[in-house]
């Protein structure tokens, strides 16, 4: 636990210092940035549009997995994206897999009204049987300084007689700056199957126009697995 502490204190610091080198040149945060770790939005990035990223997630018994990430968007309604995943559990940091993404956003964004996404991704690791899993979006904004997002997630592995498995993920987030440079708020994750479930806090800013961090801490509140701490890093290239 002690070193997953000092992990986050690490991340912190670095997230902090990055801050104040660009606060005071970043212009307002795009439509389409992630405000969550493990949540997904309504957004997409539009044609054209590439993004490289990574996502760390580290484990309070000190595993971690790092997901490097590329998303295209195909038009400005469907996207696709591949991660390539490593993995550091008990032994040497390795390659764990793949995972192939898509995903297709319904209608036009306006506040104060339900906004729905649909999302699949295959996921091949290494030595166990390849997943489906599906994903509804809903998102709903109050206003221009507030966001709502649910995942409701069903997953199923390619093998005889597997069984789906339901879970969720939904995050709540307020822009904490008159540019929306930064936002705070809440994420929860869980999986009703096995009965895991997590909440904690969530944070980001935009490092530059193109560029943005956040920061979830799940803390568990039922289940066998321990706390976790995820931080997302992304890139807007063209």
């Amino acid at each position: 636990m002690k070193s997953m502490t000092q992990t986050v204190a690490r991340v912190c610091s670095i997230a902090i210092i990055a801050i104040l080198m660009t606060g005071a040149v970043v212009r307002p945060a795009r439509a389409d940035i992630e405000r969550f770790a493990y949540t997904y939005e309504w957004f997409t990035p539009i044609k054209g549009e590439l993004e490289i990223g990574v996502k760390h997630t580290q484990s309070s018994s000190n595993n971690l997995q790092d997901q490097f990430e590329a998303e295209y968007g195909v038009t400005d309604r469907y996207a696709i994206e591949a991660y390539a995943n490593y993995l550091k559990d008990g032994g040497p940091y390795k390659y764990n897999g793949f995972q192939i993404e898509q995903r297709y956003r319904f209608g036009d964004y306006a506040h104060k009204k339900l906004l729905t996404a649909a999302y699949f991704e295959y996921e091949k690791l290494v030595d166990e049987h390849g997943e489906l899993e599906a994903k509804a979006i809903f998102q709903y904004d109050p206003s221009s300084k507030s966001t709502f997002a649910l995942n409701v997630i069903v997953t199923r592995p390619v093998m005889e007689d597997a069984k789906n498995e339901i879970g969720y993920s939904f995050g709540a987030a307020y822009f904490a700056d008159r540019y929306d440079r930064y936002w705070y708020g809440v994420e929860a994750k869980g999986d009703f199957t096995s009965n895991q479930h997590f909440v904690g806090p969530s944070v980001g800013c935009a490092l530059d126009n193109r560029t943005h961090l956040t920061a979830t801490f799940a803390k568990v509140i039922a289940g066998p697995k321990g706390d976790e701490f995820r931080v997302l890093l992304s890139r807007e290239i063209n």
